[in-house]
């Protein structure tokens, strides 16, 4: 079975993983306004905590969450994957269950925001038990609840 590690991310990752993302993850960022590169920077800054996932020490993932609301209980997460996880798809499913029940057992909703045409993700985070609940240009707010 690969080695999976998770940990807190660095500024340092943020180029490293800007040069792997998937060419629909780019696509994503770029529908968004800007690069990969701008993108993790800006998601890093505004993020509470940020992490890295490597599979085998490759690069995967490199997700955050921002907190929305206190009072609410709500966080806002990001996700942005690399080459790495289209190789390993049902391993990487099966760690964003566990990952997103994590944050779930911290948060009573948990958002984000997926380009309409990145069909992939906006599969995914079906399967993984978001909704849409609501439009935004080219994007869709999706949520899933405790």
């Amino acid at each position: 079975m690969p080695n999976v590690r998770i940990e807190e991310a660095t500024r340092e990752h943020i180029p490293v993983f800007a040069d792997r993302l998937r060419p629909a993850d780019v696509e994503e960022c770029e529908r968004a306004g800007s690069g990969p590169l701008a993108t993790l920077i800006d998601g890093f800054d505004k993020s509470d905590k940020v992490w890295v996932g490597f599979i085998d020490d490759e690069p995967a993932a490199i997700f955050g969450e921002i907190v929305t609301s206190v009072t609410s209980n709500t966080a806002f997460l990001w996700c942005l994957t690399t080459d790495v996880v289209e190789k390993h798809r049902k391993l990487y499913a099966r760690k964003s269950v566990r990952i997103l029940n994590w944050l779930l057992s911290r948060y009573s909703v948990v958002y984000c925001a997926v380009d309409s045409q990145y069909i992939d993700a906006m599969f995914w985070l079906e399967w993984l038990g978001f909704g849409i609940v609501k439009e935004h240009g080219h994007f869709y707010i999706m949520a899933v609840r405790r």
